[in-house]
């Protein structure tokens, strides 16, 4: 007995590129923390990801893409991608928006 695996459609494709080029293929996602979307990109193994156009937030400024999603660790685009791997995007409030907190927090934090 085995287990069946249906592939999406993404994961045939994924697979014939891989197969195209003799190499694995990375997903890598960004997740903007906001209403902008940005596509994942699809990596060969030790490529490198093509850094988007930086995400808008209204009464916030974007501070960076990080491999974490705390975002303490900053994400170095010449990096060679091994892994599929989701970015997060950092956010900083503007000043007079004090209502808001830094990374996409709401206000009152922990208690």
């Amino acid at each position: 007995m085995g287990i069946k695996w249906h592939k999406s459609s993404n994961d045939v494709q994924v697979a014939s590129a891989a197969n195209q080029t003799g190499g694995k293929i990375w997903k890598v996602t960004f997740s903007t923390g906001c209403d902008t979307e940005i596509e994942a990109q699809n990596v060969k193994d030790r490529g490198r990801v093509k850094e988007p156009e930086s995400p808008k937030k209204e009464g916030h400024t974007f501070g960076g893409w990080f491999k974490d999603d705390k975002t303490t660790e900053a994400y170095a685009f010449k990096s060679p991608v091994t892994s599929d791997i989701t970015l997060y995007a950092k956010w900083t409030v503007n000043e007079g928006d004090a209502d808001d907190k830094t990374d996409g927090e709401e206000a009152g934090g922990d208690k």
